[in-house]
């Protein structure tokens, strides 16, 4: 991709995040609406929360692991997992942030293509 290709394309996003950000049109009726109304309805999941039982077949001990009620456990319980004194502790590897909340989020739709962020 060329320079001005990639110029046009970054114009482009600018432009559409501006529209997001701009103030509200006036309330006259015949001016188009910058932002259109998404509502979006699912089904309501019940509660995830509850506790995981992990079994370490190193050692044979059980450990519980609190879930919170939209269903995430901290990795930092899964420090108390261990062989012994001189073990590092269990960690957790997620390249990419393929499985991984590192906040908590509103979000309910996101498309990086088209700079929609929709809470």
């Amino acid at each position: 991709m060329s320079n001005g290709e990639v110029g046009v394309k970054v114009k482009g996003r600018l432009a559409i995040l501006a529209a997001h950000l701009a103030a509200p049109p006036s309330s006259d009726v015949s001016s188009p609406k910058i932002i259109e109304p998404w509502c979006v309805a699912g089904q309501t999941a019940a509660s995830l929360g509850g506790s995981l039982t992990i079994i370490d077949e190193r050692t044979g001990k059980k450990y519980q692991v609190p879930v919170s009620a939209e269903g995430t456990v901290k990795a930092v319980d899964l420090k108390k997992i261990t062989t012994g004194k001189d073990d590092k502790v269990v960690k957790v590897y997620d390249p990419g942030y393929l499985n991984t909340a590192p906040v908590r989020s509103s979000i309910s739709y996101i498309d990086g293509d088209q700079v929609i962020l929709r809470y």
